[in-house]
C-alpha cells in the first residue's frame, strides 16, 4: 500500500488492511465496519473479515456464520465458493467444504480449487 506517495490518502479499507498488518485487530475491525456501511458488498471486505474474525480473534462461530452469509450472497462466484471451501476445511466443516467444492465444479468442471489456509 502506497501510504507515503506524497498526495496519496489511503482509503478506510486500506486503513483496515495496515491496522491488520500492524497488529491493531480492533481498530481493523473498526475500519472494516466503516467501510462496509458504504461498500457492503465488497468483496475484498468479506474476505478480510472472516480472515480476521478466524485468525486474529479465534471467533469460530462468528466466522462460520460469515463463510455461511458469503455463501448464501455469491451462489454463483467461482471464486467465493473456493474461498468459502478452504474456510469451511480450516473451520472443520468437511460437508459444507465438500458442497462448495462440488458447486464450483458445477461452475466450472475444468477448474479445481487449491485447498489451503484462509489467510495467506
Amino acid at each position: 500500500i502506497p501510504f507515503d506517495l506524497p498526495g496519496y490518502s489511503p482509503t478506510i479499507f486500506e486503513q483496515a488492511i495496515e491496522m491488520d498488518r500492524e497488529r491493531q485487530f480492533d481498530s481493523a475491525r473498526m475500519l472494516l465496519d466503516a467501510f462496509d456501511l458504504t461498500y457492503p458488498d465488497n468483496r475484498f471486505s468479506q474476505v478480510t473479515r472472516i480472515n480476521l474474525y478466524f485468525s486474529r480473534f479465534n471467533q469460530i462461530d462468528s466466522t462460520i456464520a460469515l463463510v455461511d452469509k458469503l455463501v448464501q450472497r455469491y451462489p454463483e462466484d467461482y471464486y467465493m465458493l473456493a474461498f468459502a471451501a478452504s474456510a469451511y476445511q480450516n473451520l472443520n466443516r468437511p460437508q459444507q467444504s465438500r458442497e462448495c467444492l462440488a458447486n464450483c465444479s458445477r461452475l466450472n468442471p475444468y477448474l479445481r480449487p487449491l485447498l489451503g489456509p484462509v489467510v495467506p
